[in-house]
């Protein structure tokens, strides 16, 4: 374990740290990764009863930023709406959109309001709220988390009828070992095994929402 007044390498990475964008810039999480380490600083874990963790925060920091990267590359307007599907994806929207921001692509942002689970079961049947002008408009439909796949395809179904430019789908988590429909997403953070998570947005019965790493529900 080190200390910064011990290590001049660590010192210069913290005045390195000061000039960084620290919202946007991939180079700030590979930074501040180091610099957690380095002093012994663990990824932010729960001793909660019944989870064991899947993916850490800094995990999902640096997926942000290259999923980022990505999606500006295949932006040809400049020009980005974003439509997330509550309640699960508003966290990963909210860490998405500021990485995008730093691309330089003006963002506009919405949401779809869909439902399919009730406890750790999924129902089957999808009921889906979408009310939003996209005509002629660069869309990327953002989800939490991809199974059956019901859910993105009714919801990427009744955005085709609107008209946009062009319409792409990200998740930060798939499981195609779940997937009951054909449904490719055009961007994808992990592919997962089949196992309830929870964390970083995802629920169960409301609750977990707010934990900074992904975990599995044991």
């Amino acid at each position: 374990q080190f200390t910064l007044k011990d290590n001049g390498f660590l010192q210069r990475l913290r005045k390195l740290q000061s000039k960084v964008p620290l919202q946007f810039s991939p180079l700030w999480a590979k930074i501040r990764f180091i610099l957690r380490r380095c002093q012994g600083i663990k990824p932010t874990e729960y001793p909660l009863s019944g989870m064991k963790t899947l993916i850490t925060e800094d995990q999902i920091r640096s997926k942000v930023f290259e999923l980022a990267e990505r999606i500006a590359r295949d932006n040809s307007s400049g020009t980005l709406h974003v439509l997330f599907v509550l309640k699960g994806a508003f966290v990963f929207c909210a860490d998405l959109i500021r990485a995008l921001s730093s691309h330089k692509l003006d963002i506009t942002v919405d949401y779809a309001i869909a439902k399919s689970y009730v406890g750790t079961e999924s129902t089957g049947e999808v009921k889906c709220s979408v009310d939003v002008d996209i005509k002629d408009r660069e869309v990327l439909v953002l989800e939490d988390i991809i199974d059956t796949g019901r859910t993105i395809k009714a919801i990427k179904e009744e955005l085709q009828k609107m008209g946009p430019t062009s319409l792409r789908t990200v998740c930060l988590l798939d499981k195609p070992s779940r997937r009951e429909v054909d449904m490719k997403v055009d961007y994808v953070g992990f592919e997962i095994e089949d196992r309830f998570v929870v964390g970083y947005g995802l629920d169960c019965d409301e609750k977990y929402r707010h934990l900074p790493f992904i975990a599995v529900m044991e």
